[in-house]
């Protein structure tokens, strides 16, 4: 009954009041303290609840909490009943908005349904991009340092080439549990499940770091042969020597590097963007002294040490803030248990404070649920590690696709010579550090959109009002017109980077000629990417990842079919580029809008053959 008083008594519009709570006596009756049945009208039979008043329910209400601190009546189940459907009836829906309403009004009820506002995404979006840009500008300061102070330049130089693909492809085939456990986190604060999320933070963590121990054994074990195979033509014993040094040493940390990933995919989905960014700016330091101090003697060694500082000075930054967020979890979840309420008049304003459990007020005992404490990192259980695998194999499998299909290109590429092999080669790095921003707008899809559709898919089972996807629409209007912006940045962007590049970086000619025949390509690809990003999000967001699968299965069909036979040149390569955007934002877009367009009229329709037949 509780719950199903939360909407009716918020309609009194009382200040200071919060969950009502009622109890279940032995009789089929409601026994309810102040505070609870003391909010339902007078009325001598159920008959005459239709004809109460709701502004005289709420005076009522508020006269008897006035005058009697320990009033307590008893009510049957058929009285409550009458008087939820009126109040329902009379109560206006939270998230409907009315055409004379104010746009203060309507920004209340907006953030009221979880969506944010501009200002927060574009927060969001924009520190979200500048963590996840200190990745390639650390690289680049590591590959500097080693260029200027190194002996043997060419030669570590060489060396870091493999080294640090090795080791990024590890890590980032491991990126499905970030988006796991945004998915996951987003919903649980959705459902103010506060011991579940505890719960799955330390299993999530945990998984982490298995599975960061897993990756530093394959490369301890496997680390030499995978250097052979990506070396290719520029294998040699002494570079795969200096390669391999470099590997594993970073490979000693890659578990607290990809903890690191999960604990900043928590912190984000709570909506903390600061410490994200002083872990980045802690670790940024750590790094470039750590260079400037080793490089000089070391060599590559160095850099890779001074690496491994800075992800460990990164993690202890995280993990103290994620050990806080759950202490607060852990409050919250013992707060908001079990524990029965009762109103008191303070300062004039009714306010519902907790119930002893030995107040006499109640006939039933309240047991004390405190929540059962949880380590930081903990084993999932065969259950748990059983829900992360459905959530996080299919995103898995669509890295993969998504790896897959950029190698072919860039196979397809190296088929027309070296120079066409040069100018893919600078091209693509640019539009994956450009990419960084549609990438940023997902991860915003990914963090508000498991909360508002996981009230949109409560409310659908209650019966309620088909207007329950409108909170949807709204915030994917809102995401998508960030993400329109943030296309043209990155498109305009994009002309500019290669404009200055062939004038100052050194380049011959003919490279500057076929960056110059494929950069519109890939401006277009870019303006389309972070509209992709929110769709293709949204579906992980919604759960509808064996549609997700089957798409990339019917994009890699299509993509490899244009590289085979429709593209002869290097800017057809970049055109391939652009279908392969096209192609899975084409798909997404449809699927969503079948989920909140014809989803939400079919229940209409089904509402209202229901509401004939009655």
């Amino acid at each position: 009954w509780s719950k199903k008083l939360v909407e009716p008594i918020q309609a009194f519009n009382i200040p200071n009041l919060q969950t009502p709570k009622c109890t279940i006596t032995s009789t089929p009756r409601l026994r309810a303290s102040k505070g609870s049945s003391s909010f339902f009208p007078s009325s001598s039979s159920p008959n005459n609840s239709n004809n109460n008043n709701f502004n005289q329910a709420k005076n009522e209400t508020l006269s008897l909490l006035s005058t009697d601190n320990t009033a307590v009546r008893t009510i049957s189940a058929e009285e409550a009943s009458l008087f939820l459907n009126q109040t329902m009836k009379s109560a206006p829906a939270k998230t409907q908005i009315s055409k004379g309403t104010t746009n203060v009004d309507k920004q209340k009820m907006l953030k009221g349904a979880g969506i944010p506002s501009y200002k927060t995404l574009l927060v969001l979006i924009s520190t979200t991009m500048l963590i996840w840009l200190s990745e390639p500008l650390l690289s680049l300061v590591d590959t500097t340092t080693v260029g200027r102070f190194a002996e043997d330049t060419v030669l570590q130089l060489a060396s870091l080439g493999p080294a640090t693909m090795l080791m990024d492809n590890a890590i980032y085939s491991t990126y499905f549990l970030s988006i796991a456990t945004t998915n996951q986190i987003a919903k649980g604060l959705a459902s103010k499940d506060y011991s579940k999320l505890r719960s799955f933070s330390s299993q999530v963590l945990g998984l982490a770091a298995i599975l960061g121990a897993m990756v530093t054994l394959s490369i301890f074990t496997l680390g030499q042969p995978l250097l052979h195979f990506t070396a290719g033509s520029s294998d040699s014993p002494t570079l795969i020597r200096w390669a391999l040094q470099y590997c594993q040493i970073r490979g000693v940390v890659t578990p607290l590097a990809i903890v690191n990933m999960v604990a900043q995919s928590l912190c984000l989905a709570t909506l903390d963007t600061r410490t994200p960014a002083y872990a980045v700016v802690a670790a940024s330091i750590v790094n470039i002294i750590g260079d400037f101090a080793l490089v000089p003697s070391l060599g590559m060694v160095g850099a890779a040490l001074a690496t491994a500082a800075a992800t460990a000075t990164s993690s202890v930054v995280l993990l103290r803030r994620v050990s806080s967020i759950r202490s607060e979890w852990e409050s919250l979840s013992t707060s908001s248990g079990n524990a029965p309420c009762i109103s008191q008049v303070i300062d004039g304003v009714p306010t519902i404070v907790p119930q002893r459990n030995n107040s006499t007020t109640t006939k039933t005992k309240v047991s004390d649920s405190s929540p059962k404490p949880s380590p930081l990192f903990s084993i999932p259980s065969s259950s748990s590690l059983w829900e992360m695998l459905l959530l996080g194999g299919p995103i898995f499998g669509c890295i993969v696709g998504k790896i897959i299909c950029y190698s072919g290109m860039t196979m397809r590429a190296a088929k027309f010579g070296v120079t066409s092999m040069a100018s893919h080669n600078i091209l693509l790095r640019l539009f994956f550090f450009l990419t960084v921003l549609g990438d940023s707008v997902g991860n915003a899809t990914q963090i508000f959109l498991p909360g508002v559709w996981f009230q949109q898919q409560r409310q659908r089972r209650k019966n309620e009002d088909s207007s329950s996807f409108q909170p949807v629409r709204d915030l994917l209007r809102r995401i998508g017109i960030v993400g329109m912006c943030a296309g043209v940045f990155s498109k305009v962007t994009m002309g500019q980077l290669v404009e200055k590049y062939g004038s100052v970086g050194g380049v011959t000619p003919s490279i500057t000629a076929l960056l110059n025949t494929a950069q519109s390509w890939g401006g277009w690809a870019l303006f389309i990417y972070p509209f992709l990003m929110m769709m293709e999000q949204s579906l992980v967001a919604t759960h509808d990842l064996m549609y997700l699968i089957k798409s990339y299965l019917i994009t890699m069909v299509i993509h490899f079919g244009c590289l085979r036979w429709i593209t002869n040149s290097f800017a057809d390569v970049w055109r391939t580029i652009f279908l392969f955007q096209v192609i899975r934002a084409v798909q997404f877009s449809i699927r969503m809008l079948q989920k909140i367009i014809f989803e939400s009229n079919s229940d209409s329709k089904q509402r209202g053959g229901v509401s004939a037949t009655i």
